[in-house]
């Protein structure tokens, strides 16, 4: 199988993943905001992203590790390397969790008056719920651990099994927390029981669907000649942490950290479900690309073909375009109806910071495909050093506007951020290690696609009001987004044949309808006979 079609069924099954953690999640937090309202949802939103933060401390880029050395070797077919990376990081990983959960119940009081002595008080119950996030932890850097292991050998499949599994009983075990009282504490536990679940069920395939894995660990454990060295695999690890740290300061909500000190939880929550809606779009549709990059590139880079190397890194980014830009311009045409409908009209607020952080994002995701190009040849000191200055702007961004613009302030600060990051990364991956032009004018024409649908999904929207407009708005704009792009002439037949190759992938009875719907789209547009 080409890498190109690789790709494709790697993303087809990765998006599958993406939209399970998706659609729950999204209900799961639609739910809890209406039901919290903004105060109490934000006290939960500040938790949650502090949780995240520490999280951090466990996941140490372990995650991304395993992902690149284990598909790298099992190109290879070397499974005793395997296992002995998985060997070495995975006692690594156990030992470290069990210490930042230990350290972080102990200095829940001290965090939490520390917080509540700020100008944003977070409320008189912090501490119990920092101590309830403390058992969070460890079984979080376990099911990133899983993660990576199952990203390393590209069996998406297996784990949209799992997020099918798993992400219904979450939402379950929520709605029956707010039933009860919707206690915030009840409502933190309820992702340690989640990632139980998931390593669980990582640990249940593991066993039974890779039961060579366990047996090349005996050349590992008698200390054969495929040892693996632990100093290279913890630098490698080190400088993604590194990484990780900045992207969170870019990526991962740290308006809420400022805001937690200079604003209210009002405005925590306003930024939040902004952030996650946002967030959550590009997740969906271009996520489910960027996931499966690193390992592809990683393969190729393996490979020592850089004509093949090069091909790849274009078309990925114009995919990544394909996919972000109808969700940047459909949203924020739709953004005005979107929240009074979905989280109540005291969310109304949150509609313009989802603007502001759409466009930010577009830039960002569709940067993916340079940073994996980067980090798949080992040039992760590159991605470092554009993630210390655009994480020390979006710092600075923050203390200068959020005293006085609130939520607005972090926005904008996140936004500028991410899309400077991202122009940064695209110019240097291009420019200085590829050598290669940007495709300019193909994904100019992808973009002029996505300002056709969008316009048509304003005056929707905007002309029928109320939840039948936006619904309305939100069936019509795929089809019209496909239309556009045959229209713009945004595909070329490379693109065509994989479109048709993942079609074929779908039930016989939806996909021979699809099938020939596209057929007769590409032969009126692209005048073939």
């Amino acid at each position: 199988m080409s890498v190109q079609k690789k790709i494709a069924k790697n993303a087809t099954y990765n998006f599958l993943v993406k939209a399970i953690a998706l659609v729950f999640s999204f209900v799961a937090s639609v739910v809890v905001a209406r039901s919290l309202g903004p105060d109490k949802y934000g006290v939960y939103s500040f938790v949650i992203w502090f949780l995240s933060m520490v999280g951090l401390l466990v996941n140490l880029g372990i995650p991304t590790t395993i992902t690149k050395y284990v598909s790298e070797y099992w190109g290879r077919k070397d499974i005793s390397t395997i296992s002995s990376i998985l060997n070495r990081l995975f006692r690594f990983e156990l030992m470290v969790g069990v210490v930042v959960s230990l350290v972080l119940f102990l200095l829940a009081p001290t965090l939490a008056r520390w917080y509540n002595n700020s100008a944003g008080s977070i409320g008189p119950d912090l501490s119990l719920y920092l101590k309830v996030a403390s058992l969070v932890i460890l079984p979080l850097g376990l099911m990133w651990f899983y993660n990576g292991l199952f990203c390393g050998l590209q069996r998406y499949d297996l784990i949209a099994k799992i997020n099918l599994l798993v992400s219904p009983v979450t939402l379950v075990i929520i709605l029956l927390v707010l039933y009860l009282g919707g206690k915030i504490e009840w409502l933190i536990g309820v992702s340690a029981v989640s990632n139980i679940l998931l390593v669980v069920s990582y640990l249940y395939l593991k066993r039974t669907k890779f039961t060579f894995i366990q047996k090349g660990a005996s050349t590992y454990d008698s200390g054969g000649p495929n040892l693996y060295p632990k100093d290279k695999l913890l630098k490698f690890s080190a400088s993604v942490f590194v990484v990780m740290i900045l992207d969170a300061i870019v990526w991962e909500r740290f308006g809420i950290f400022f805001l937690s000190i200079f604003s209210t939880s009002s405005e925590i929550a306003f930024y939040n479900v902004a952030f996650i809606l946002s967030s959550r779009a590009m997740i969906l549709l271009p996520g489910a690309l960027t996931g499966i990059l690193l390992p592809a590139m990683s393969e190729v880079y393996g490979g020592g073909d850089k004509e093949e190397l090069a091909r790849v890194h274009a078309n990925s980014t114009r995919y990544l375009a394909l996919l972000s830009f109808p969700l940047c311009l459909g949203g924020i045409a739709i953004a005005r109806q979107l929240f009074p409908i979905l989280y109540g009209p005291s969310f109304q607020p949150a509609s313009f910071l989802f603007v502001i952080l759409l466009v930010g994002g577009t830039i960002g995701f569709i940067s993916t495909s340079s940073s994996s190009l980067l980090y798949g040849a080992e040039l992760q000191r590159i991605v470092v050093r554009v993630g210390v200055i655009f994480a020390s702007v979006n710092i600075v961004v923050n203390w200068l506007v959020v005293p006085t613009l609130g939520a607005k302030g972090a926005a904008f600060a996140t936004a500028l951020s991410q899309s400077m990051g991202g122009v940064a990364m695209i110019t240097y991956a291009y420019k200085n290690f590829m050598k290669q032009r940007f495709p300019f004018s193909k994904v100019m024409r992808t973009f002029l696609a996505s300002v056709l649908m969008g316009c048509m999904a304003f005056f929707i929207s905007e002309g029928i009001k109320g939840a039948l407009g936006l619904v309305f708005a939100l069936l019509i704009s795929p089809p019209l987004y496909i239309l556009s792009l045959f229209f713009t002439r945004s595909l070329t037949s490379e693109d065509i044949n994989l479109v048709e190759a993942v079609i074929h992938r779908l039930p016989e009875r939806w996909g021979k309808c699809i099938l020939f719907v596209f057929t007769k789209l590409s032969k009126l547009f692209y005048f073939e006979p």
